[in-house]
Formats: structure tokens, C-alpha cells, sequence
């Protein structure tokens, strides 16, 4: 006999984020046959996605209700079309990318000595001239950073912003004076090519080609990368630790250039705050500024709730408190 609460879901009520976190945490792993059969990396991400509900989820609570998984879908596909907003960006012509001697990045010890066609310029300089507010450029950023003009330049003319029209940062050469080159991806695939020819005895000049995103796993894991820079996998690869060739200041700057709104250690959100400080003697909102800099890379839903949020509230309060 059906009965009529069984034709309807269970009552409304208020559960709390982090009630709901462990309640799917549960589901799923009695599902899934239980954490001794997660791999170490998986493990140590649901403990971590763990830290973070709580961190961020313990003052709030919402109402609940027993719907079934196709209403509960129809929801959420109503949410999504509610939050879904389209941006328009005006159509440009693409700028061709200027061909150089890549070999040349082996004969310079500084990229800033690179030949004038490259033109090498620091992430300061980048900002004041094309991006918007020309505020952002107060930012503290660190000195180590320098970008090709292929990085920079991705359209065609120079009076438009380019703000929505940024590279994404993917590769970048380090040089033995611990100065990382930001290249365009033309740029990259053609450095790789000389990595691969050079001879063996130039390793101990120090050049390095990385993947930015290789770089910050292995900071923030303190676990070491490895390098394969020569023609024979076995010949040419040893490991490094990118805390040998990178500070935690220079990385938040990368992380904060880049969009990102999360930071996975203490010493690298105290280093963002020193960036977002921004240089002394000149005016700067750190809230504005990390706002604009989501938006540019359309990551403007990640603000909220994140790490970098929360920096710029703790960095704002700081201020008051020295200005009083």
C-alpha cells in the first residue's frame, strides 16, 4: 500500500555547509568502498577540499528539502541559466607573433640582455601601458618576472586595452640569475626545440624550461620536479626542487597575474599580501585591484569564499589600523 508521504519528499530544514559536506563525504565513500582505496594524491585532495568547507562553511546554513534526483536537477539547471551571464568582447585581428633567434636565450645569463627584436619588458611596465586601471601596476610585483613583446602583444593596435585579450601563462624560461622570461606558446614550443638540440655541457648554465603549474605543485608540495632537458630521457633528466630556483613572492605574484584566487600555503599568502600591498608611495585598493585582475581572466565567480578574498578583507583591515 503506497503511502502519501511516499509520493512526496521529506519535510524542509536547515543543515549546515559543512553538515552537507560530510554527508556526501560519507555517501560516496561507502559507495566507492571507503578511503583505504583512495591513491595518497586523492586522499590528501578530499582532506584538503575538507579544510576548506570548514574554513569557509562553519556560519553558513540553508534549507533543505527531500526532493527527487530529477527535480533536484531541474533546480539546479534553473540556477545555472539564473547565474549564466554572457560577456561581449568587442572582435580584434590576432597580432602576428615576431620570429627571433631562440637559441639566444643559452648565450644570456640575464633575459634582459636578450637581443632588442625580443623586447623584454617587466610585468610593471606591461601593465602601465596596456592594461586598465593603470593602478594595477602599483602592485608590488616581483622584480624576478619579465615577458616577451610576443608574450604582451596578442592583438593587433596600440591604443586598445588588453584586458580581455591576456595570454595565459603556461611556460617560462628561468635563467641562472633567477629571472623567469613569460613566453607565448609559439614561443615556447620553438624554445623547447633548442632545449632538446642543445648539447649536454651547456646544463650547467642553469637554463630551465618550466611549466608554471609544474613549478607551483611541487612549492607548494615541497616535492621535486622532473627535468628533461636533453635529448636522452635518462642522460639529460635529474630532479630539482623548485624551492632552489623560486621564492614564495615571486610565485604569488605568478598566481595573482594569472587570476588565481586560491593559495595553498601560509608563507605564500603572507608573500600575497606584501604583493597586494602594493609599492610604497603610491596609491592602491587591494580589494579593486584583485577584483580587476579575476575579471581580466573571467574568473570573477572564484573570489568569492576564496583565499585571495580573505587576504585582501585581513590586508584592508591592516591599513585602517595603521591610517588610525
Amino acid at each position: 500500500k503506497v503511502q502519501l508521504e511516499d509520493m512526496y519528499g521529506t519535510q524542509f530544514g536547515r543543515k549546515s555547509v559543512i553538515e552537507s559536506f560530510d554527508n556526501i563525504v560519507e555517501y560516496h565513500m561507502s559507495r566507492t568502498g571507503g578511503r583505504e582505496l583512495l591513491s595518497d594524491k586523492m586522499a590528501s585532495l578530499v582532506e584538503s577540499i575538507s579544510l576548506q568547507i570548514k574554513s569557509y562553511g562553519r556560519d553558513f546554513k540553508f534549507n533543505v528539502h527531500g526532493c527527487d534526483e530529477e527535480c533536484e536537477r531541474e533546480l539546479e539547471l534553473e540556477i545555472e541559466e539564473e547565474e549564466e551571464m554572457e560577456k561581449e568582447i568587442p572582435s580584434v585581428k590576432p597580432r602576428d607573433e615576431t620570429d627571433w633567434e631562440f637559441s639566444e636565450v643559452f648565450n644570456v645569463d640575464d633575459p634582459t640582455s636578450l637581443p632588442a627584436i625580443v623586447g623584454v619588458s617587466t610585468l610593471r611596465k606591461f601593465l602601465i601601458k596596456y592594461v586598465s586601471p593603470r593602478s594595477l601596476a602599483n602592485i608590488d610585483w616581483s622584480e624576478h618576472i619579465v615577458c616577451t613583446k610576443n608574450f604582451v602583444k596578442s592583438i593587433v593596435g596600440n591604443d586598445v586595452s588588453l584586458n580581455s585579450y591576456l595570454r595565459v601563462i603556461n611556460g617560462a624560461v628561468y635563467f641562472p640569475n633567477r629571472m623567469w622570461l613569460l613566453v607565448s606558446d609559439y614561443e615556447l614550443n620553438e624554445i623547447l626545440r633548442e632545449f632538446w638540440q642543445r648539447d649536454s655541457r651547456d646544463e650547467a648554465k642553469c637554463h630551465q624550461l618550466l611549466h608554471i603549474n609544474c613549478v607551483r605543485c611541487s612549492l607548494d608540495e615541497g616535492t621535486e620536479m622532473l627535468l628533461r632537458c636533453m635529448p636522452t630521457y635518462i642522460a639529460g633528466s635529474r630532479r630539482m626542487s623548485a624551492y632552489e630556483i623560486i621564492n614564495n613572492n615571486t610565485m604569488a605574484s605568478l598566481q595573482l597575474f594569472a587570476g588565481e584566487s586560491m593559495y595553498a600555503t601560509e608563507e605564500r599568502k603572507k608573500a600575497l599580501k606584501a604583493v597586494l600591498r602594493g609599492k610604497s608611495g603610491f596609491d592602491l585598493c587591494p580589494k579593486k585591484a584583485a577584483l580587476e585582475l579575476i575579471d581580466m581572466r573571467g574568473m570573477e565567480r572564484l573570489f568569492p569564499w576564496s583565499d585571495l578574498e580573505a587576504l585582501v578583507e585581513q590586508l584592508l583591515c591592516e591599513v585602517l589600523k595603521e591610517i588610525d
